[in-house]
């Protein structure tokens, strides 16, 4: 998955890098942001230690409207929350049986939030689906987004996020991340 991210925003980027100046001194309302980044989770059930791991991120953003100087935007996201390796060996668990892995979370978000109106901080939360080795759940997510403009249609952003998942197999998970990445608009 690595390795798709790098490629499709190298391409991204060069696709993107011959657009004017003159015509990216306002931002767009439309944009993508791509984000990699370290992961980090915990749960109420009895999983193994390999709560932390990387995460990776694909969100669309419209800003319809701009109140002030501030836009309301709505998003539409996927993430992947993986987790860090573990060992084969069973570790016994109190109800018998083996302790189960910390699981990989694969994400879909549909989220509203605001952003100043150059496009430099953005806020968003919103429900989302999880699932993991044949299970879903329903979650909540939230994102918290600095963006600096590298060129004209090119932004570095900084990003924090978490999830909530209060019921997933019967245990609940928080899942946290910081990350960095790009933003086209």
């Amino acid at each position: 998955m690595r390795a798709r991210l790098r490629i499709g925003l190298l391409t991204m980027v060069l696709l993107i890098g011959g657009v004017s100046s003159a015509a990216a001194q306002t931002p767009g309302p439309l944009s993508l942001d791509l984000r990699l980044g370290r992961g980090f989770g915990r749960t109420t059930g009895e999983y193994r230690n390999n709560h932390d791991g990387t995460v990776g991120e694909a969100i669309v953003a419209l800003r319809p409207l701009a109140i002030g100087p501030v836009g309301l935007v709505v998003a539409g996201g996927a993430a992947d929350h993986s987790t860090a390796t573990y060992t084969l060996e069973c570790q016994p668990a109190s109800n018998g049986g083996c302790v189960p892995s910390f699981p990989i979370f694969q994400i879909i978000m549909a989220q509203a939030g605001i952003e100043t109106r150059g496009g430099t901080i953005r806020a968003l939360a919103g429900p989302s689906l999880v699932w993991s080795e044949g299970n879903s759940a329903a979650g909540w997510s939230g994102h918290v987004t600095a963006a600096v403009r590298v060129a004209p249609w090119i932004w570095l952003v900084a990003s924090a996020a978490g999830h909530v998942i209060p019921d997933f197999r019967g245990d609940s998970f928080d899942l946290a991340s910081v990350g960095i990445g790009l933003r086209i608009r």
